[in-house]
């Protein structure tokens, strides 16, 4: 790959957030935690289009356009809703099957910039100030990370152990956080 491919494809990178974990039946979104016959979907986040679009994964067209008109940074699946961070407003929960907000958790952190929700726990990244935040149901902090190996963090996803693997952008970085946010990682 050349340098203009590698900065084309960091370009497109910054802007389009995916999460593959889900499959859509009968209209609603449900975590893929069983086997269908169905064929999975994902959503991807256009930040710079400001929709969420859904794409059938068998032949990548779009099925279906969410929530236009915010400047969506992620998507995470919670049941049958998207979540995705609106930076420096909150976290959007929109209802899969029409695209409807259903609810806006409005933000403490002021550089809110990606969230993903496992197990109850919501795992935010201010970008900023360099730290992840982990939020229990209650939107009350169990912890905050911060490292030096970790500098401008994003995206954020989680294994099925609880771990929590954040990319940071401005130190091109992977790190990998335990469940408890008291032991990283630097894995790239």
């Amino acid at each position: 790959m050349d340098i203009k491919q590698s900065a084309k494809a960091k370009k497109i990178s910054d802007k389009i957030h995916c999460d593959f974990n889900y499959r859509f039946r009968n209209g609603e979104c449900r975590q893929d935690e069983e086997s269908s016959s169905r064929s999975p979907s994902i959503a991807v986040a256009f930040c710079e289009e400001y929709c969420i679009k859904v794409y059938d994964s068998e032949n990548f067209k779009i099925k279906q356009k969410l929530s236009c008109g915010y400047y969506f940074c992620g998507v995470s699946v919670e049941s049958d809703w998207l979540v995705s961070a609106i930076r420096d407003d909150g976290i959007y929960f929109i209802k899969c099957s029409d695209g409807n907000i259903l609810k806006v958790l409005p933000s403490y952190i002021e550089h809110l910039s990606y969230v993903h929700i496992k197990r109850g726990n919501t795992f935010v990244s201010d970008e900023t100030n360099h730290s992840v935040h982990c939020l229990n149901r209650d939107k009350e902090t169990v912890w905050t990370f911060s490292s030096h190996a970790m500098k401008g963090p994003k995206d954020i996803c989680t294994d099925a152990f609880g771990n929590i693997f954040v990319a940071a952008c401005d130190s091109q970085s992977l790190i990998a956080i335990s469940s408890d946010g008291k032991i990283c990682k630097k894995l790239l």
